[in-house]
């Protein structure tokens, strides 16, 4: 295809636009807590928008967030949603918290387990957890559309399982959710149902990469799951009993994500944020999305999130309206939007974080005409990332201490119907369903 926009010069200006920019809605300080042994603050008085020279912590000692990570004022403001006021700042005990970092801190143990493949045994867990996501839509359908209230236990076990495989390998969980197939063509409840899932899973991780908490990780991934859920045939044959003319049934679909919380309003396992981030996946910071047209600030930073994502899986996949176009080629084209005001700027930078502009899952070629798998992201440079080089060695290597780079990406062997998107496409909005 002619014209394709992403080769490798064009990428840098693209990623330090989108990696320099700081969020337009924090105030960023100067000044930032040195570690101190276990010092206890208000929240109000913690300073927002730089990395933690320190753990953060509960007053009973369970980690909030690690040494490292960029406190939000989305970060703040929901610890504060659920009653804290004041926190400690320090260095977290041993067993303080679920997944305690590992025993090696240095720099040379962190490039070791960077440089690793996937665990067989994780990748094969996440495949298994995967179908039983779906079955576990399947089941929520089934009792939607016989008027039972859903039960939400098979989902939280899916959380269960995906919360830890992220703290064992957020790179092996977007593997998998990449390798997952939506068959092209006619929209089905296979095809909702896997979508459903692997926009959990995306939307898991970024949330994890930035930072949130692990109830926020855990409402991310419900609302990713049932959002859709007044598309799958059953029930949007039953929304549609009462509308008759094409108008309204097209009004159904506009509406669908209002209509999918309104289908949990009586389940005591869905709480009211999951159905509010669940009515404002489709809507935009700019306020062109819909189906209400909210700003930025009326979005919680969950929905923001799986705006990003759900942006992103409508341009992998083929459509009614449009072609599917390669992983790589999406997420620049996502960033030169977001830096157009479309999509939230620090929630795109959690999105990049975790998948690389390389996308984590994706071919790519090198400059020596070698093909290779982007293997996991580095975050400190997306332009370079760890990537398995695709012959007999299956070595592999950080790009960032190498001397060959990513040429660009490929399409890959397994999705042949994605095609490069090209460069007269750079400005059409291209991620909003047509109904």
């Amino acid at each position: 295809m002619a014209g394709v926009f992403l080769e490798a010069p064009q990428f840098p200006r693209l990623a330090k636009r989108m990696c320099d920019v700081n969020c337009p809605s924090v105030a960023i300080s100067e000044k930032w807590f040195m570690p101190v042994s276990n010092t206890d603050v208000a929240i109000r008085d913690l300073t927002v928008g730089k990395a933690m020279d320190c753990d953060i912590l509960d007053t009973s000692g369970i980690v909030l967030l690690r040494k490292g990570l960029v406190l939000s004022q989305d970060v703040v403001d929901g610890w504060m949603r659920r009653g804290f006021a004041r926190v400690l700042l320090g260095v977290a005990d041993k067993g303080s918290s679920a997944s305690p970092p590992p025993d090696d801190q240095s720099a040379e143990a962190h490039a070791a387990r960077l440089i690793r493949p996937y665990d067989p045994a994780l990748m094969k867990e996440l495949s298994q957890t995967f179908t039983r996501a779906k079955q576990a839509i399947d089941e929520i359908i089934f009792q939607l559309a016989v008027k039972e209230v859903p039960e939400m236990a098979a989902l939280e076990a899916v959380f269960q399982t995906y919360a830890g495989a992220i703290q064992r390998d957020e790179a092996a969980v977007l593997s998998s959710a990449a390798s997952q197939k939506v068959a092209p063509g006619k929209r089905t409840n296979s095809s909702l149902a896997t979508r459903s899932v692997q926009m959990a899973m995306l939307g898991a991780v970024t949330a994890s990469c930035m930072g949130l908490s692990r109830e926020e990780i855990q409402d991310i991934t419900t609302a990713a799951m049932l959002h859709d859920m007044a598309l799958f045939e059953e029930t949007l044959a039953m929304l549609q009993n009462d509308y008759t003319t094409q108008d309204e049934r097209r009004e159904v679909l506009f509406r669908h994500a209002l209509l999918s919380a309104e289908l949990f309003s009586r389940c005591h396992g869905v709480s009211d944020l999951v159905r509010v981030v669940m009515t404002q996946v489709h809507e935009q910071v700019d306020g062109r999305g819909f189906p209400r047209g909210l700003p930025g600030h009326h979005l919680n930073v969950l929905s923001r999130i799986l705006n990003i994502v759900d942006a992103y899986l409508t341009m992998i996949e083929p459509n009614d309206s449009q072609p599917a176009f390669v992983p790589s080629d999406v997420i620049a084209y996502m960033v030169n939007h977001t830096n157009g005001g479309s999509f939230d700027r620090d929630c795109m930078k959690g999105f990049l974080n975790a998948v690389s502009i390389y996308a984590v899952g994706s071919k790519v070629e090198l400059d020596d005409h070698r093909s290779a798998t982007v293997l996991r992201s580095t975050r400190t440079d997306p332009l370079r990332p760890i990537i398995r080089i695709d012959d007999e060695s299956n070595a592999i290597v950080d790009l960032r201490h190498s001397d060959h780079y990513v040429s660009r990406p490929i399409v890959e062997p397994d999705f042949p119907h994605r095609k490069r998107l090209p460069k007269a496409q750079m400005q059409a909005v291209l991620w909003k369903p047509m109904y």
